[in-house]
């Protein structure tokens, strides 16, 4: 495993996201599997956890915490967590949500506290909360030890809030297809010119940069003569490349997953990606964006609370898949099967409003229905 200095600490450059965590058939937490992917990447150096409140309906941070405890490794290992943002109502208690996070995690300090899911607006609400005041008194108390932000809004928002406070750290969205989307590579190169360390979650898009193995992608990887080489590895190294970059979370829920992240945070280092790699991500990116896709990270926010239980992120792969692979044929028949697709939308904006994409959900959610039946 490869290391990344922070304030003299070692981080591994690979960090564990625990947002998708392996599940059993009722939805559950499969936590015996769980504790089976932590320990083979603690045993491997990996030594950055991260977590957030909702995660698993709260189930994240109590499985987490378990394994830390059992494994009798808290002060081995860093854990990042994050303060909700979703409902910011006026009944909103940090402290009671931030205790309430000690007690799920069986600690009594988190190494990497973040606001979750900033865009401007949040943060101009959590300041009118008192959000600063919690902040310093949490880090005063050495209830945390840095406190940070995690990111979804445009680059300008991230420079104004970026310079709203003492951060210690960031978290933004970047892999090689968002290099312009939010804060991008630009918003990295600024909070390095700030001294400020960035974590990097969906460096795969929740997985979805790995489904893309039409025969294009095959033809570019043997031209480039990376056939052997997994897209997972090349798309972590891309990140690993850069110098900016304090750790890249990745939420892996398959064992073999976990073993293939680990190999390529073990041989990378920053600078030193192959030129053969950098072009074959620059053509696929180039491909996959000729593509009418949407940008569906699947991370399943916008199903909570639909009244009519619509699976929004399985109608977006549905579509997705479609227009990739060119299997419209298969993937109209399934939608239709569906107990509540596109049409049944009630059109609350409720997903909207919570979704770190900022996506059009409604208007992609006609787009596909249109699509499928017409």
């Amino acid at each position: 495993m490869k290391y990344r200095n922070f304030n003299g600490r070692d981080i591994s450059q690979l960090g564990f996201g625990a947002m998708r965590l392996p599940t059993t058939e009722n939805g559950e937490i499969n936590k015996e599997e769980s504790f089976r992917l932590f320990d083979y990447a603690y045993e491997q150096g990996v030594n950055y956890y991260d977590t957030a409140y909702v995660y698993h309906g709260g189930k994240s941070e109590v499985v987490l915490g378990e394994w830390i405890k059992n494994a009798g490794i808290r002060d081995k290992v860093f854990v990042a967590d994050k303060l909700p943002t979703m409902n910011l109502g006026a009944d909103f208690d940090a402290n009671a949500i931030f205790e309430e996070q000690l007690q799920r995690l069986q600690t009594d300090y988190i190494d990497f506290y973040l606001m979750h899911a900033l865009n401007l607006e949040k943060w101009n609400r959590l300041k009118e909360l008192g959000a600063i005041k919690f902040m310093d008194e949490i880090r005063a108390k050495g209830q945390v030890r840095y406190i940070g932000f995690s990111f979804h809004d445009t680059y300008e928002a991230f420079e104004k809030i970026i310079n709203d406070y003492d951060w210690e750290f960031c978290q933004i969205q970047l892999n090689f297809m968002d290099i312009e989307l939010q804060a991008g590579i630009k918003g990295l190169e600024y909070a390095a010119s700030k001294g400020i360390p960035v974590t990097i979650m969906e460096p795969l898009k929740g997985g979805k940069i790995l489904q893309i193995k039409d025969p294009y992608t095959t033809k570019l990887k043997n031209a480039y003569n990376l056939s052997e080489v997994p897209t997972s590895r090349i798309c972590l190294n891309f990140l690993f490349n850069r110098p900016e970059v304090l750790t890249v979370l990745s939420g892996m829920n398959v064992y073999d997953h976990v073993v293939e992240n680990i190999e390529s945070a073990a041989s990378m280092q920053p600078d030193a990606q192959p030129e053969n790699e950098k072009r074959f991500l620059k053509e696929l990116r180039d491909y996959i964006n000729g593509k009418d896709t949407i940008p569906c990270t699947s991370c399943r926010y916008c199903t909570d609370g639909c009244p009519n239980d619509i699976n929004i992120p399985r109608i977006f792969d549905m579509y997705n898949d479609a227009i990739m692979f060119d299997t419209v044929e298969q993937n109209k028949a399934m939608y239709q099967k569906l107990s509540a697709n596109g049409g049944d939308c009630a059109k609350c904006a409720q997903c909207e409003g919570v979704c770190p994409q900022s996506l059009p959900i409604i208007e992609y959610l006609d787009k596909v229905d249109e699509f499928f039946n017409k």
